[in-house]
């Protein structure tokens, strides 16, 4: 006892031990409490002459497992972590013992220092979820590369292979560990125009195709080289993705065939159509003949088989009436086969057949008591049918000459 009490004295003494910033006690041997610095204190309140068990763990014995009791037994330090909880959550500490000897060696009292070690563990349980987290999605990262259709292969730097998917390894065989160019091509170095290559050059996505005789058969590949980076950006990596597109090269040749025989047909069809064209030229032009033949028929037989009677029956008639008729007759049937009579009718369908008749008249040069005595109709209604005529020719009220404006429609 007096042993302990004199450590305590020198603990005392100690002013190093109370600006720690740990919380540090000392007990006896007997596991009373001899010193607590003022961090302790702060902690835990003042419990100098109290059993530790008791004071600290609300226990009526030595706690199990206690690094104290293992210290007094082997004299060794000890280390335990332990937690309590409080009004501000559980406090985690990591608790050293270690044994204080007197001058004779024997063991006569333990030190402990208490270190809040809270922060550490929220970041180590942080970290345990980020590397769970990291340990699911790298099982799904490879879950989905090894279901994925298409041959799957990291080579590094040096053109190693260090991954292989399923579809890779069925197909390929376990390469990983061999050059990609001894394993795949049989060859002694580096493919000419390799696309890896050019993807650690540039950085770059490189792709390109490839035939290879494969159980009797061409197999068709595309292959796309993309490069892979760590944190720094630095290429360490390249990753090959290999698709078959063997049915695609039957499509696209398919499709080259049904282009060909397409533009075949066309060429056949453009060769018909200018052959049509040049036969319906022939034909127009041959209709254009007949048109003016026809015409030229036309105004023959009015020539020689209807104007000799007209001039005969002119002569031979004395009766001023009949005699105007006779020249109305002739003029008519001369607007039949002229152009007047055509744009007349057909360019304005407007016009009565009575209006038809008084503008071949006016057009003729006839006065209006010409018009009462050949069509014998009176002044006011010759008058009215001007007036007609005037406004459907768009000239009414203005002084413009009827007569001028019908011939103009003959031009």
């Amino acid at each position: 006892m007096l042993q302990s009490q004199q450590l305590l004295a020198k603990i005392q003494n100690l002013e190093i031990l109370d600006s720690i910033g740990d919380p540090i006690s000392v007990q006896d041997t007997s596991f009373r409490v001899l010193y607590q610095n003022t961090r302790h204190r702060e902690t835990v309140g003042d419990k100098v002459g109290e059993f530790c068990y008791r004071a600290y763990q609300n226990q009526d014995r030595v706690c199990e497992g206690c690094h104290l009791a293992m210290s007094f037994e082997d004299g060794k330090i000890h280390t335990v972590e332990r937690s309590r909880k409080t009004d501000n959550g559980t406090v985690y500490s990591e608790n050293t013992a270690s044994p204080l000897h007197d001058s004779s060696g024997n063991i006569i009292a333990g030190i402990e220092i208490v270190k809040n070690i809270s922060d550490r563990k929220q970041l180590e349980q942080k970290l345990r979820v980020a590397v769970l987290k990291a340990e699911n999605e790298t099982a799904k990262t490879e879950t989905i590369i090894e279901a994925i259709g298409d041959y799957v292969s990291i080579q590094d730097r040096d053109l190693k292979i260090i991954y292989q998917n399923k579809i890779s390894r069925d197909n390929f065989g376990d390469n990983i560990g061999e050059y990609c160019y001894k394993a795949y091509h049989g060859r002694d170095q580096a493919c000419d125009n390799c696309h890896l290559l050019m993807c650690f050059n540039d950085g770059k996505i490189h792709r390109l195709e490839r035939a290879a005789p494969r159980n009797n058969t061409t197999m068709h590949t595309e292959h796309t080289a993309s490069p892979l980076r760590n944190k720094s950006g630095d290429i360490i990596a390249g990753i090959e993705v290999v698709r078959d597109v063997g049915e695609r090269k039957i499509v696209e040749k398919a499709l080259k065939k049904a282009h060909d025989g397409l533009e075949n047909r066309v060429k056949e069809r453009t060769l018909e159509l200018e052959e049509s064209n040049t036969a319906l030229k022939v034909l127009l032009k041959q209709r254009e003949q007949d048109q003016k033949e026809f015409e030229n028929n036309i105004l023959s037989n009015m020539k020689h088989l209807v104007h000799p009677y007209l001039e005969k029956l002119k002569k031979n008639r004395v009766m001023s009436t009949e005699l105007v008729y006779l020249n109305l007759l002739e003029s008519n049937l001369n607007e039949i086969v002229s152009p007047f009579s055509s744009k007349l009718s057909y360019k304005h369908l407007d016009f009565t057949p009575k209006e038809i008749l008084i503008a071949n008249l006016i057009k003729e040069g006839k006065q209006d008591k010409d018009m009462v005595d050949i069509l014998n109709i009176s002044l006011e209604t010759v008058k009215s049918h001007r007036q007609n005529i005037r406004k459907k020719l768009g000239i009414y009220g203005k002084r413009s000459n009827l007569r001028v404006k019908l011939i103009s429609l003959a031009e």
